[in-house]
């Protein structure tokens, strides 16, 4: 390695080997340096090609995947099963209950005109601001 030193009077050029100390200037090189390039540096990164395997790795096609395997084989295994299997499939469906979306608008409705929840309410009421 070269180390250059640069001064107002003159700039000093020394070598360096690895492993010592950058104060040692014991080896100084004649004034006029000439270096020349160890190789020829790339700094193109050519681009990836087109791979069908990457397209398919993506989270977002696998997720897809899946459900248009679903689609497919889902009716298949309805249809092989047994009627009692069936039947008691369909009545753990109708006896779920049916969960409305909350409403929110009113919800947003009631928020901003100050309306709170009870119990809210009452934690706040036995003290008073001033």
């Amino acid at each position: 390695m070269v180390k250059v030193t640069v001064s107002d009077k003159d700039p000093k050029a020394s070598l360096v080997s690895l492993g010592t100390d950058w104060s040692n200037n014991d080896n100084t090189l004649p004034s006029p340096l000439v270096l020349s390039p160890r190789g020829q540096s790339s700094y193109f990164v050519p681009r990836e090609g087109f791979k069908l395997s990457h397209l398919l790795a993506n989270p977002m096609m696998l997720m897809m995947g899946f459900s248009v395997l679903m689609l497919f084989i889902m009716p298949k295994l309805m249809a092989n099963m047994d009627p009692e299997a069936m039947q008691e499939m369909q009545e753990m469906q109708g006896s779920t209950p049916n969960f409305e979306m909350p409403d929110l608008a009113a919800t947003l409705a009631k928020f901003s005109a100050g309306g709170a929840s009870p119990a809210a309410g009452s934690a706040g009421a036995g003290k008073k601001r001033q």
